[in-house]
C-alpha cells in the first residue's frame, strides 16, 4: 500500500506545480489591449487590427460594424507565445459630420412600407436624431426645426 501512495502523492504534487506554473505564465503573457482610437465615425470601413495600438497576433481580425451610433462591444482573440486569449473591448460609434439634405422633401412611410405623407423640408445643413419611432430634424446654427 505504501508503494502506491508515495508515487501517487508525487504525481499529484507535480500536477499541481504544473497547473500553478501554467496559470502564472498565462497571466504574465496576457497583453493590455490599447486602442489607437476610442471613437469611430459612423459608416467607416475599418477593421479591428486598424484600431489596436500594438502589433499583436490577432486570431480574429474582422470588419467592425459601424452602422449604428453608440457603444459597440468588440471581441479580440489573440495569441501570445503558447497561449490564446479572448477579451472584450468597447468603442463608441459617433456621427460628427454635418448632413446635407439634397431633396427638400421628406417621405413618411408606415410599418407596411406605404407612403403616408410628404413633408417639405427647407434645411441645408441638417442635424437629426431618432428613437426608432420619431425623427427630429433641425438646421445647424439655424432656426428651422421639422
Amino acid at each position: 500500500m505504501k508503494k502506491i501512495i508515495i508515487p501517487l502523492i508525487i504525481v499529484i504534487m507535480l500536477s499541481l506545480i504544473t497547473v500553478i506554473t501554467l496559470k502564472i505564465m498565462y497571466n504574465k503573457n496576457k497583453l493590455e489591449i490599447a486602442l489607437k482610437q476610442q471613437e469611430i465615425e459612423v459608416y467607416t470601413d475599418i477593421k479591428l487590427k486598424e484600431i489596436i495600438k500594438e502589433d499583436i497576433n490577432l486570431i480574429n481580425d474582422y470588419k467592425i460594424d459601424t452602422e449604428t451610433i453608440g457603444e459597440e462591444e468588440l471581441e479580440v482573440k489573440y495569441k501570445n507565445k503558447i497561449f490564446t486569449y479572448k477579451e472584450k473591448i468597447k468603442v463608441n460609434i459617433i456621427d460628427t459630420e454635418a448632413h446635407k439634405i439634397l431633396a427638400k422633401n421628406l417621405k413618411i412611410y408606415n410599418s407596411s412600407g406605404e407612403n403616408v405623407t410628404d413633408i417639405s423640408v427647407d434645411i441645408n445643413t441638417a442635424l437629426f436624431t431618432s428613437n426608432d419611432k420619431y425623427l427630429a430634424i433641425a438646421e445647424k446654427n439655424g432656426q428651422e426645426f421639422c
